[in-house]
């Protein structure tokens, strides 16, 4: 039963077996410890009056941004209505204008307001386009005091004629 056991999983202290050695024996060392007491600083009044004006500055100006910001924003929300309306007003104004400018209107307006009529058959008349083309060449004139009297007899025969 006391059999030496193959393959065991338990661990072996080692140590037991070796010569001994002679152990150290530790030094403590005392330290002294030493509490200093540390005088808290007192800022001096002016840095303190420095520092809450810088506090209250950048304090102040972010408040401003905001506002201005704020103010802006109800601005834009305001134009962005008058435009959604004006929008609307421009789309109500095309569709009455088409509809003014129908044919039918058109037509009614021409008979009623302007007293005009349909066109009968009796009405049109045909031009005659047979006869050729035509090129009639100006002639210079004479500006002077005899082209002028030669222009005049001219225009006379061709009144009688």
């Amino acid at each position: 039963m006391y059999g030496v056991q193959k393959n065991s999983n338990l661990a072996y202290d080692f140590a037991r077996f070796e010569p001994e050695r002679k152990q150290s024996v530790a030094v403590e060392k005392k330290t002294e410890i030493k509490v200093v007491k540390k005088t808290a600083r007192r800022a001096s009044p002016a840095k303190i009056i420095v520092m809450l004006a810088a506090v209250l500055a950048i304090a102040s100006m972010m408040i401003y941004n905001q506002v201005v910001l704020t103010e802006l924003n109800d601005q834009t929300t305001t134009l962005n209505t008058e435009l959604e309306k004006l929008q609307s007003e421009k789309i109500q104004k095309s569709t009455e204008l088409e509809s003014q400018m129908s044919l039918k209107n058109i037509e009614e307006y021409a008979v009623n307001n302007l007293g005009l009529v349909k066109m009968d058959q009796s009405q049109v008349e045909y031009v005659d386009l047979e006869s050729g083309n035509k090129v009639e060449v100006k002639q210079q004139q004479d500006d002077s005091f005899w082209g002028s009297i030669k222009q005049a007899f001219q225009n006379l025969l061709e009144y009688l004629g």
